[in-house]
Order: structure tokens, then C-alpha cells, then sequence
């Protein structure tokens, strides 16, 4: 019994020693799991490179106007989205080492033949810092290690914060318009109109009022409409742009008008969109669309000419006739 306590304690002693050695040659004798992970400045950053294994990488480009997408038809990103992953990253901290050695590194998935993700950041060709994003020990938790170094750690980062699709990056509310910005709505065989800070059915006919809460409604899905996908400034033939299924306009207080062309491919179960403003065709899905169909200028008009059911309006008769009578 003795001798096997020693022997536990022998050899808890000799594996305290390796790794206080490999400390000592690694110095980590100033080392501060606080600290940033990542070393560089935001503000400097013009190149972002995300890659999942196995695809193709993601090139999001900084120009004048913003961050782009140059393999996307050079499309606008979200740039708050852009912002948010940049902030994420420079907030990233050391923590302790989970592992040292090279032969880790694709056991948890963060070496450079085998990762989830793998992140560059540059200033024009010069490459600022990369990450290797692997495994996950928890919830939106990751294994990572920089590029450069075998330690692995733990960062709060998960890797759907570092989607390497399109889809997941561009501006999908570009052709948004706020309501405050639009004075006229016209639609198939009707308009609406903004008097003061209301809206009305433009050229009612006696006995007609306009159906405001339908007509809020109406504003928010046509403000509310995005797009699932960039199609491309191509016009093809199957998106049917010459036999539209809506079309509806909008009149901006800066005096610019906007026309929506909404079509329908045969085989698709999605909408074909092209506003005059952008040069793409846009990917739309069908609910979106279908909710804007269903407004026609019933739904938007009310009558004050409110009929009465045939039992009342006898009744009503009768009451007058004896009326007349007792006079």
C-alpha cells in the first residue's frame, strides 16, 4: 500500500515538472489570460477572408462606400454586421491554454488542413492576424488558435458568427424605404397618399372612406420586404419580367420615383424582384409577396353606405307609417 503511494506521488511530481518546464521554455511567467487574443486595429482592416473547410473562401472587401461582397456582384454587405464580427474578434481573450503542442491542434479541429473556420484579417496584401475557429467544449463557446502559434484555447465565438456564405453578409434591406421618407403609394388601380401625418386612399368617390388600419398594415409589409438572395443583373427569361404578378410604386419626398416589379418563375417557389434603382434581381421569398397581393383597393376603402338587413328596413317602414298615421 505504501509503495504505491509513493509511486502516485512520484509520478505526480514528475508530471508537475514537465510542465513547469514547458512553461518556463514557453515563458509564460508574464502571461495574462486577460489579454487580447488577437493583436491588431479595426480601424486598419480592409480584407476579411472567412473559409469554411472544404468551400471556398469568402472575400469581404472594404471600399469608399463600405464593406462589399467582390464574388457577389461586388454587392453591399450589412455593414453593422461586418462591424459586429470585427468587435467580437478584438474582444476575444487569451484565456489559460487547453493545449500546447502541434498534435493538438487537429484533434480540436484548429489546424490548417482540418478547421471549421479559418479567419484572415489584412491591410491591402499585408496579412494583420488569423484564426483557426475549431471544435465546440459548450455552447457558443470554441476551440481557436492565431495563426503562428500551437496554443489552443477556449473563446467565447462560435462559428455561425463567422458564416462563410454570402447569403449571410449582404444588405438584404438595401431597397428599403422608411415610411417617413414616402409621399405617394400606388398600387394596381389604386394610390395612397400622405396628407400631414396621415395616410388616405387617393380619389374616393362619395360615401367612401379610407380603411386606415388596413392601410398601415398595407405600408409596413411594402417598407418591411427583403431579399432572401442576389440573382444577378441578368434578366432572364424564366423570371417572366415581361408578365409581371405585381407591380406598385413609390413617390420619395426627395422627389425620386421607385417601381417594384415582382414576377414569378414557373418552377420556382419563390418571386422574381427588380426595383428601377438597383441593377440586380433580387430572390423574394413567396409569403412576402403574397401579403402585398392581397391588398386591393377594397381592403383599403370603406363604405359609410352601411346596408340594412331587409327585416330591419320593414320594420322601419311600418314604424313611419304609424307614425303618419297618428298625426
Amino acid at each position: 500500500m505504501k509503495r504505491n503511494t509513493f509511486l502516485f506521488i512520484f509520478l505526480v511530481v514528475q508530471v508537475a515538472l514537465v510542465v513547469a518546464l514547458y512553461y518556463s521554455k514557453k515563458d509564460y511567467g508574464a502571461f495574462s489570460p486577460e489579454e487580447n487574443l488577437l493583436s491588431f486595429n479595426k480601424v486598419d482592416v480592409n480584407t476579411i477572408t472567412l473559409e469554411a473547410e472544404g468551400e471556398q473562401p469568402l472575400v469581404l472587401k472594404k471600399g469608399p462606400d463600405g464593406w462589399g461582397i467582390p464574388s457577389y456582384y461586388n454587392f453591399p454587405c450589412n455593414q453593422a454586421n461586418v462591424e459586429d464580427l470585427l468587435t467580437k474578434l478584438s474582444d476575444l481573450n487569451k484565456g489559460w491554454p487547453v493545449a500546447l503542442s502541434t498534435d493538438s491542434a487537429e484533434r480540436f479541429r484548429v489546424d490548417k488542413e482540418n478547421f471549421v473556420r479559418h479567419i484572415i484579417l489584412q491591410n491591402n496584401e499585408k496579412i494583420m492576424t488569423e484564426l483557426f475557429i475549431g471544435s465546440a467544449p459548450s455552447f457558443r463557446k470554441s476551440h481557436a488558435r492565431v495563426g503562428g502559434s500551437d496554443d489552443i484555447v477556449v473563446v467565447e465565438f462560435s462559428d455561425f458568427d463567422a458564416e462563410a456564405r454570402p447569403v449571410d453578409w449582404f444588405d438584404r434591406d438595401i431597397l428599403n424605404r422608411s415610411e417617413a421618407d414616402i409621399t405617394t403609394l400606388t398600387m394596381d388601380g389604386y394610390s395612397l397618399k400622405k396628407e400631414e401625418d396621415n395616410w388616405i386612399v387617393a380619389d374616393l368617390a362619395d360615401g367612401e372612406t379610407s380603411a386606415v388600419e388596413e392601410i398601415k398594415k398595407l405600408l409596413k409589409k411594402v417598407t418591411g420586404l427583403t431579399m432572401e438572395s442576389v440573382l444577378g443583373p441578368e434578366n432572364k427569361i424564366e423570371y417572366h419580367q415581361d408578365a409581371p404578378e405585381l407591380v406598385f410604386s413609390l413617390q420619395l419626398a426627395s422627389g425620386e420615383q421607385v417601381t417594384y416589379t415582382i414576377s414569378k418563375p414557373e418552377k420556382d417557389e419563390h418571386y422574381v424582384l427588380k426595383s428601377s434603382d438597383n441593377d440586380n434581381y433580387f430572390k423574394v421569398i413567396l409569403w412576402m409577396v403574397d401579403g402585398i397581393k392581397e391588398f386591393t383597393r377594397e381592403k383599403v376603402v370603406q363604405s359609410s353606405n352601411i346596408e340594412i338587413p331587409f327585416e330591419q328596413a320593414e320594420e322601419k317602414e311600418e314604424s313611419n307609417d304609424g307614425a303618419t298615421g297618428s298625426n
